[in-house]
């Protein structure tokens, strides 16, 4: 950075050291307006007019802010108008909701407009985050500044503009700010470690061994030492373009640095799923050197897609490692065969013969499109062994998104889905899925009666437990009447609650019985197979 700027003799009286750059361009291009209707420069002559170009998670523009909100609150009733442009860096501060987040945590009050399109910053013609552009009040462009600094000077000419335009009583005292957390200025004298990212399309000095797997899942490993400004990843990430992104839990990020502070811009892979992680300086927790975000022990948790404070230093500052364990995934991952993802997030499992039938799986960033995906469409040898991470989906995302939808299938049949707890297999609990602890078998509540039986005939309920002479058939889920008679002449048995939609209907005939514990058949269950299916209106 530059050097803070001298204040030089009368520049609150010679206008003249401000020449004039440019007409104050059109705001035409916003994408939207937070805090204010829409602002036009036309509408805005006779107001002197500071415009800050800005990003939410850059750490050069959170430092400057504290002196942009003071110059709006002490000089908007002599005609200063402060307007916000956020112009998004990465793609999730396109999401309008986001950007009103931070406007609310960093206490913005003034106009902002949103450039999405970046067609406010193109009229401009500005290349930086942050930038300072200050018009007088005929709507000239009489300064601006790049970066961070020199805020005696940018007040200094907000004062000289506001005394060209007539008001009095702005006097030449400057604001006083309170510095702290990600707002405080930056240690420049010890500073060695530039900023860097961890996608492929910008990142510097990736030291994970093989390089870059650019856009697929990849197991990287840390190597043994990291020189300065080295960085590595750890566990199963895929690397795109702007970002990396962790596909199970225990993944690690490390890098070897120089600076008092270090920030990371992150967040959760699955809106509102929290992921919790751990920050170690040298292999040990920071202690007293712990972030905003951080606490005494390096614990933190990953809420929402912004620019996280991990480790603020007190002491000596000097070349140091640090890292970060994710100690939750976004989800349990599942690949398609042509490289899209989703998450698993719950099994169907057949009541009858306890075994998983299906996986539900929802694809990534696209909440409520989950489907069932048939358990012979998932590439591992023995299920039992299998874990989150080593799932493969033999078929193309086009193919994925004609399986059946999850949401109406499993709420049709499974009453409270998704609340019930599923049944896993051994190792998903190491992976960091859902656990058995305490967990009973996906099922349809036994509690719903079957309205067409007729009074005095016999009481059954939908989902009772279908009972074969050598074990469990499966699940009462309708009777069939004969019209003429009002006699049940069939039972028809469901194979599970979602499992190929498949009912068996067992002539009366062949039932044995009924009791509290369910229905009793008088056949095996390899008989009940046997039996041609009925359709689900049980014609």
């Amino acid at each position: 950075m530059k050097p803070h700027w001298l204040m030089p003799a009368g520049l609150h009286t010679a206008s003249a050291q401000l020449p004039v750059e440019s007409r104050l361009p059109s705001f035409e291009g916003a994408t939207g307006w937070l805090n204010s209707p829409p602002l036009t420069a036309d509408g805005l002559r006779g107001k002197v007019v500071l415009v800050n170009f800005w990003t939410y998670t850059c750490i050069n523009w959170l430092r400057q802010l504290p002196y942009v909100r003071a110059w709006a609150g002490k000089y908007a009733d002599h005609g200063l108008v402060v307007i916000g442009v956020h112009t998004p860096e990465f793609s999730f501060e396109h999401n309008p909701d986001n950007v009103r987040r931070a406007v609310q945590e960093t206490r913005v009050e003034y106009p902002v407009a949103t450039d999405n399109d970046y067609a406010v910053w193109g009229a401009f013609a500005n290349h930086y985050w942050p930038a300072l552009y200050f018009a007088d009040a005929q709507g000239r462009i009489r300064h601006h500044h790049f970066g961070e600094g020199e805020y005696q000077r940018s007040e200094m000419v907000i004062q000289q503009l506001l005394a060209e335009a007539g008001s009095a009583g702005t006097g030449h005292d400057l604001v006083a700010v309170d510095l702290r957390g990600a707002e405080a200025p930056a240690d420049w004298a010890t500073l060695r470690s530039p900023e860097n990212y961890t996608g492929y399309g910008r990142t510097e000095n990736f030291a994970s061994p093989g390089g870059v797997v650019p856009g697929k899942s990849h197991l990287y490993a840390i190597p043994e030492r990291l020189r300065l400004n080295e960085w590595a990843l750890a566990g199963d990430w895929t690397m795109e373009d702007e970002a990396s992104t962790l596909n199970t839990a225990g993944g690690q990020i490390a890098c070897r640095f120089q600076a008092r502070d270090v920030n990371l811009v992150m967040g959760p892979a699955t809106p509102e799923t929290p992921v919790r992680f751990r920050v170690l300086i040298d292999g040990q927790p920071p202690g007293a050197d712990h972030g905003t975000d951080t606490d005494e022990n390096g614990s933190g948790t990953l809420s929402e897609q912004r620019l996280y404070q991990l480790v603020r230093q007190h002491g000596h500052v000097t070349e140091r490692t640090f890292e970060i364990t994710f100690l939750d995934p976004g989800g349990s991952s599942a690949v398609g065969s042509d490289g899209y993802r989703g998450e698993v997030q719950a099994v169907v499992v057949d009541p009858a013969a306890r075994t998983v039938t299906h996986l539900v799986v929802e694809p990534h960033g696209r909440a409520g499109l989950a489907r069932l995906v048939p358990l012979d469409l998932a590439d591992f040898a023995d299920f039992a062994d299998a874990r989150p991470d080593q799932i493969r989906l033999r078929c193309t995302e086009a193919e994925f998104m004609s399986l059946e939808a999850a949401e109406e299938t499993l709420a049709e049949f499974v009453p409270g889905y998704p609340d019930p707890v599923q049944l896993l297999p051994p190792g998903w609990r190491d992976a960091g899925g859902p656990t058995a602890d305490g967990g009973t078998i996906l099922r349809i509540p036994e509690n719903e009666t079957i309205d067409v039986v007729p009074p005095g005939e016999v009481e059954e309920h939908r989902g009772d437990r279908v009972h074969a002479t050598d074990g469990e058939a499966g699940r009462l889920h309708a009777v069939r009447i004969d019209a003429g008679t009002g006699r049940v002449t069939h039972v028809l048995v469901r194979h599970g609650p979602a499992w190929d939609r498949a009912d068996t209907a067992i002539p009366a005939e062949m039932v044995a019985g009924f009791g509290e514990d369910g229905i009793r058949l008088a056949i095996t269950r390899q008989q009940v197979r046997d039996l041609p299916p009925a359709g689900l209106d049980g014609k």
